[in-house]
């Protein structure tokens, strides 16, 4: 009798390990994609580069694509006008189809000035989801995923979409966003009450943002972040939650393999950061639709009687223009940009600029800097004015932007310098009582002080001196050819 049990227990288990099994799948994680070319002097990045790994990724197993966040804008190609419309974004969603993109969340950028966000998401083949922005009259939008859940083989993933509280003390934007915390919180436990075996958080927020969404302890099984631009690798929360960020611009990418074992329902991920490097020949297809896109925008430019490949000049030193960079400290080029805007007008003492209009999130390598460049430094165009102020609202707005490092309100400057605790103005200490002349990003006047309250407060005796106003890309160009010397056809 006790034979014939022992058989049995040996018989139940052989069946129930020939049950069990290991589901695998690849995550190729991709955030805040701007550039469809390689960057960096062509060292890093560019899709049809990307199309070639995601080609190797597809042979060997079962790959899923997501982006988290920020496709649409900024770019000097999406901000080309063809018969009055600007390209907006319509270039990114076209090349990730012919990609076969599977999903992407929301990020800040969707949303920028020129973008028609909803037409752009009508004409995507691939998921657009987010689970907490809403149209600005609280309803969704009618091709916005609220979550996602796919299969594979026997087992449920469910996608988590959560983008940052961007408009918070802004009006008459086309969306809102729901508290990111608490939504997440929601649905995730939705998504795991419906059978989910396994969730990932695709968020475009800070990290500090990140952190404490895995401090919630939720049952996430992997957040993929986005917005930072810098790669990104930690693990955070009560359940060590892993967290990744790639570089913007596909200048890398991370690969996570997913193990699931259906007996135990566990998960294993082992998550590989990879640059996208020359050592990806470029996709043949996707090379010729990025140049295509290239052309257009190039043709675009060239009717509006712009030459993008002109060479304004040869550089003798890097150029830094990282957003992680533009937006914490002074950087060579965000220099010659401040200067560009002082020089632009004669009886100007200093020149102030936001870090956020500096948007080519890339390193310039020394040598031919063409007017391409400039486009892609400057892709929002932009002027500057000319204003008086008093020096007590001069330190108010230097203090504030000070306080703004990180974001785009972060301030670049001209001819200002702080000295232990003081603010100073060509070597002097700046007189509170005493009313300057300062060369200030138009924008920044005219968008509600762009975040900065010293801009929007009537009694900071902020007034304009003259209508007249400087183009700050033909600025930048001079400002260049004066710094480097004129180029010599």
């Amino acid at each position: 009798m006790l034979r014939i049990s022992f058989l049995i227990i040996v018989v139940f288990c052989v069946s129930l390990s020939t049950q069990a099994k290991k589901v695998k799948l690849t995550v190729l994680q991709v955030n805040d994609l701007y550039e469809m070319t390689p960057v960096t002097g062509n060292k890093y990045g560019g899709l049809a580069r990307l199309q070639t790994l995601l080609n190797q990724l597809r042979k060997k197993s079962k790959t899923i694509t997501i982006l988290g966040g920020d496709l649409l804008s900024p770019s000097a190609i999406g901000a080309a006008s063809i018969q009055g419309r600007n390209i907006g974004g319509t270039q990114m969603i076209d090349v990730l189809n012919h990609m076969d993109w599977d999903y992407m969340t929301i990020g800040n950028h969707e949303f920028d000035s020129g973008i028609d966000f909803k037409a752009r998401v009508k004409q995507a083949e691939f998921t657009v989801f987010s689970s907490n922005v809403y149209q600005a009259d609280g309803s969704r939008f009618n091709d916005v995923k609220d979550t996602i859940t796919f299969k594979v083989d026997d087992i449920t993933i469910g996608l988590v979409g959560i983008m940052l509280r961007y408009d918070e003390g802004k009006k008459n934007l086309s969306y809102k966003t729901t508290d990111q915390f608490e939504m997440a919180s929601n649905r995730v436990n939705y998504l795991k009450e419906n059978g989910a075996d396994i969730v990932l958080a695709v968020t475009h927020q800070s990290l500090s943002d990140d952190i404490k969404l895995a401090d919630l302890g939720l049952d996430i099984d992997l957040i993929l972040g986005g917005h930072e631009h810098e790669n990104m690798s930690i693990r955070r929360g009560p359940k060590f939650t892993h967290i990744t960020k790639a570089d913007a611009n596909a200048r890398s990418v991370f690969i996570h393999d997913i193990s699931y074992d259906t007996n135990r329902k566990t998960v294993e991920i082992e998550s590989k950061l990879e640059f996208i490097t020359s050592k990806y020949k470029e996709d043949a297809k996707i090379s010729a639709l990025v140049s295509q896109w290239k052309k257009k925008a190039f043709d675009a430019y060239r009717a509006k009687g712009i030459e993008p490949n002109q060479v304004v000049t040869n550089s003798t030193e890097s150029l830094n223009g990282l957003e992680s960079a533009v937006r914490n400290n002074s950087t060579r080029l965000t220099e010659i940009i401040a200067n560009s805007a002082l020089h632009g007008f004669p009886n100007a003492e200093l020149s102030i600029l936001n870090g956020g209009s500096i948007r080519i999130d890339d390193v310039l390598p020394p040598g031919e800097i063409s007017y391409y460049d400039i486009l892609r430094i400057l892709p929002f165009g932009g002027e500057y004015s000319e204003i008086s102020i008093p020096g007590k609202s001069i330190i108010s707005l230097l203090s504030e932007g000070e306080a703004k490092k990180g974001s785009g309100s972060y301030l670049q400057y001209a001819n200002v310098a702080k000295v232990g605790e003081k603010w100073q103005i060509a070597g002097e200490a700046i007189i509170e009582n005493k009313i300057y002349t300062a060369a200030i990003a138009s924008y920044m006047l005219e968008k509600g002080g762009s975040g900065l309250f010293t801009l929007s407060n009537e009694n900071a005796g902020i007034e304009k001196t003259t209508s007249q106003k400087i183009d700050a890309r033909k600025a930048l160009f001079k400002e260049l050819q004066t710094t480097y010397g004129i180029n010599q056809l």
